[in-house]
């Protein structure tokens, strides 16, 4: 599915959350409560590490061979 969405032109920019969950909850249970966006950022490239990705969002080589799919590298490399 990631390797579909790099092909139509999705990138790791569009992994981001809305500006207003920045914002601190003004009422509710999460009443002041806002996402860093700092740690967002450390914790999606921890993500992506985890996944086998680089820290743009893009399956390593090594991640696509394990997965036995190293021919979707022709659509990863084309980007």
């Amino acid at each position: 599915m990631r390797i579909y969405n790099i092909r139509e032109g999705f990138s790791d920019i569009d992994d981001a959350l809305p500006k207003r969950m920045s914002a601190p909850r003004r009422s509710g249970n999460l009443h002041g409560i806002a996402v860093d966006s700092a740690t967002l950022l450390e914790m999606q490239r921890l993500y992506y590490q985890i996944l086998g990705w680089n820290e743009h969002g893009i399956p390593t080589m090594s991640r696509l061979v394990e997965l036995d799919i190293e021919w979707a590298a022709v659509t990863l490399t084309a980007k």
